[in-house]
């Protein structure tokens, strides 16, 4: 919104889900949590991450914290048992998640990412 205005609107074209125009982009909002989605296979993709996410069926058996989805969870117990599984293989850096080792690369090994 920097130096515009803000145009909020209402638009019920193609379907149940009222769609709103934010400074002219169409986005659609999710009635569970309110993100704004910008295209309807990301809303109906998020919305049902969102419905999972209301009912957990996998709980850590450390902790008992519950997440919708398995791969969550494998995510959350390295929390608890250290394992770094993704290496870098520029440094001796390791990580317990992916999107961690991919930050790192683009930070810390610029040329080598591309």
């Amino acid at each position: 919104m920097a130096g515009g205005s803000l145009d909020v609107g209402r638009d019920f074209r193609g379907g149940a889900n009222p769609m709103y125009v934010v400074e002219g982009v169409e986005v659609l909002p999710c009635p569970l949590c309110g993100r704004l989605l910008h295209t309807r296979s990301r809303f109906r993709s998020h919305l049902e991450y969102c419905r999972r996410a209301a009912n957990p069926q996998f709980a850590c058996q450390t902790c008992h914290k519950s997440f919708a989805y398995r791969k969550d969870l494998e995510k959350h117990v390295r929390t608890h048992t250290g394992e770094r599984p993704y290496p870098c293989h520029y440094c001796t850096y390791r990580f317990a998640d992916r999107s961690s080792l991919v930050k790192h690369r683009r930070r810390h090994h610029p040329a080598a990412s591309t």
